[in-house]
């Protein structure tokens, strides 16, 4: 069930919403609670209902360890390996079994013929959350918990496939508040305002980008200088508003139930520098890279070697993260390069009292280098990579820009795209928020909002069509 189909939206979605507001309106709170666990797994039962037994199996395990992990006993350390190393074997067979294999049998010189091994959906998300959990609750973090919110907090449909990466502490104490079980119509305001955005990006914006990504990534034609960019570039604003869009109606759908989903995108193509970019992207798959890999590897506290060694480890671990493909690794490993050319060239600069430099310049360099890095994410090969990366260069050529050419590149789309990219605030932004935090403030959208989110819902919904296509970070 997709978050962009009309069964999600008309059916889906109301029946939970009012199951949760009737048990909660007879205050039978655990029975509420109950209700949207089941609900989640029904979400996820959609796709491949065998796939559930899995998700169970995931959550009554680590649970286990975690109750075994809040014991003061001498073994809680191997509990903890115990339990991370089954979390990492688990996704290793799965989503890496054969990608494994296939290069096992390559380096002796033999053929790997893949098995049909199914991926699950969201297994890099429930079970990087739930390593997250184990580690939490082996620091003292957490105590106590209950299979009832431990399972919530796992399932919970609107992060459940494709994030954000949620940690226990972030979620769970909504569970115990009384305000979430009570209709807070500005909450329900909220909710519908980004997810009504969030599916107007997607639906509206990145599926309109997909076939001209398509021309230049699906098929086998010669390309050159233009031809490869506009790919590059169309798939750079394809990925930017799917994801943007997804987040945005994950935290609209967390809002109907009076639960804050931790933000998960910041406008990242606004950044000033690489890292400045891993700050604003896929921020909760960045914080636990950062927390529970390069910090462990050793940080900054080992010197610079070491850190730049850190650094290189963490990134090209975070790409295959993505996917078993060498491109993921590869587009891992080039990010890992950036953010050490970047620091490296940083030092130098202020060094020599050369660091103020433009604006523009700074978001050239970081715009462009990461556009040529969504090569990799989405070629099929390295090979493709390398050709398309070819013409970028010009070594296929440069032919001479015409009114003709420039429509072929979709160059006015693609200039849209990026002026609302840079100067259009996130969804999130657009609430008005007074007080001290987005958490404890009052928020608030005026008329004229609500009126822009109803018009893009319903120009959402019509070309929605009876074919939705899925997430482009469904597959990770």
């Amino acid at each position: 069930m997709l978050f962009n189909s009309y069964s999600f939206i008309f059916l889906f979605v109301p029946v939970v919403w009012l199951g949760f507001r009737l048990f909660s309106s007879y205050r039978l709170l655990s029975v509420a609670l109950v209700w949207l666990t089941i609900s989640s797994f029904c979400f996820y039962a959609y796709w491949n209902p065998p796939f559930v037994f899995l998700l169970l199996f995931s959550i009554i395990f680590n649970f286990g360890i975690g109750k075994a992990l809040n014991r003061e006993n001498v073994y809680r350390q191997y509990f903890l390996f115990f339990g991370v190393a089954v979390n990492l074997l688990w996704i290793a067979y799965f989503k890496y079994g054969n990608f494994l294999m296939s290069n096992v049998y390559a380096l002796a010189h033999s053929h790997w013929v893949n098995r049909d091994i199914f991926l699950p959906l969201g297994i890099s998300f429930f079970t990087f959350q739930q390593i997250a959990f184990l580690i939490e609750i082996y620091k003292g973090e957490i105590t106590n918990p209950s299979l009832l919110n431990y399972s919530l907090f796992v399932s919970f449909f609107p992060q459940l496939i494709a994030g954000p990466i949620v940690r226990y502490t972030e979620i769970v104490p909504y569970f115990y508040q009384k305000r979430t079980f009570v209709v807070d119509y500005k909450n329900i305001a909220l909710g519908l305002f980004l997810f009504s955005i969030g599916l107007a990006k997607k639906v509206v914006i990145a599926d309109s980008l997909s076939p001209w990504v398509a021309e230049v990534f699906d098929k086998t034609g010669p390309l050159h200088f233009w031809s490869a960019w506009s790919g590059a570039l169309a798939y750079t604003f394809q990925i930017y508003f799917d994801f943007s869009g997804y987040s945005d109606m994950a935290l609209g759908l967390g809002n109907l139930f009076n639960i804050s989903l931790p933000i998960n995108f910041n406008s990242p193509y606004k950044a000033l520098s690489i890292t400045d970019f891993w700050r604003r992207w896929h921020i909760t798959l960045s914080s636990f890279l950062r927390d529970y890999l390069y910090i462990p590897l050793g940080g900054n506290r080992k010197g610079k070697l070491s850190q730049y060694k850190n650094l290189l480890v963490t990134m090209t671990l975070g790409g295959l993260w993505h996917g078993a493909s060498w491109t993921f690794v590869f587009w891992g490993f080039y990010h890992g390069l950036l953010l050490l050319g970047h620091k490296v060239l940083s030092a130098f600069l202020k060094r020599h009292n050369l660091s103020k430099n433009p604006r523009f310049l700074k978001w050239v360099a970081t715009f462009f280098p990461v556009t040529l890095g969504w090569v990799f994410f989405r070629s099929h090969s390295l090979a493709q990579t390398y050709t398309i990366i070819k013409a970028m260069v010009g070594f296929q050529g440069i032919p001479s820009l015409n009114v003709s050419l420039l429509r072929g590149m979709h160059f006015p789309e693609l200039v849209l795209c990026l002026f609302i990219c840079l100067f259009m605030p996130q969804s999130w932004e657009m609430i008005s928020f007074h007080g001290t935090s987005g958490n404890t403030g009052r928020r608030s959208l005026s008329k004229m909002k609500i009126a822009v989110a109803a018009f893009v819902f319903l120009l959402a919904v019509i070309l929605i069509g009876t074919k939705p296509t899925e997430f482009l970070y469904f597959q990770f």
